[in-house]
Parts: structure tokens; C-alpha cells; sequence
């Protein structure tokens, strides 16, 4: 018998930590279906990211992109003033 964390395999639906003994057949199959999921979610991910649906360079974090003082990069000044039309 092995005891297992639910909140780990089954965290949206269990929330808080639940130490349940199963069999070790039981606790093997669950165990191989997350990394099977995991592998899964990982593979998905990368033919996303492949694709060019998924950003490569995108901001980290929020403001990222910001200088300190609020400063911005000037890649958007630039861009307004491209969309902007010339006057003769």
C-alpha cells in the first residue's frame, strides 16, 4: 500500500492536502496518467510555440517593457508616428 496526496494529482477538485492509502497498482496509474498528461500539456505547448501561435519574445511580466520613471522604450511612439500620414 502507498499513500498518496490527492491535492497533488487532483488539485482543481481536491484543495486541500488529502493522504489517502491505495493499493500500488493504484498509486502507479496515477501516477504514470500525470506524467502522461504532463508530457502531453508540454508537447502541446511546443508545437504551439513552433507554430508561431504563442509569442517567443513577449513580455515577462506585466511593464516589463517600461523603463523606471514610466519611461517607455520608444517602440510605440515609433509605430504612431509610422501609422501616422505625412501631411505635403
Amino acid at each position: 500500500m502507498k499513500t498518496i496526496n490527492l491535492k497533488k494529482y487532483y488539485y482543481p477538485i481536491c484543495k486541500k492536502d488529502t493522504f489517502v492509502e491505495v493499493p500500488d497498482e493504484v498509486a502507479d496509474a496515477i501516477v504514470e496518467e500525470s506524467r502522461a498528461e504532463d508530457a502531453n500539456d508540454a508537447k502541446q505547448q511546443l508545437s504551439l510555440l513552433l507554430s508561431g501561435r504563442i509569442p517567443r519574445h513577449g513580455k515577462p511580466f506585466p511593464g516589463a517593457g517600461r523603463f523606471p520613471g514610466g519611461y517607455s522604450d520608444g517602440r510605440r511612439k515609433r509605430e504612431r508616428e509610422q501609422e501616422k500620414p505625412h501631411a505635403p
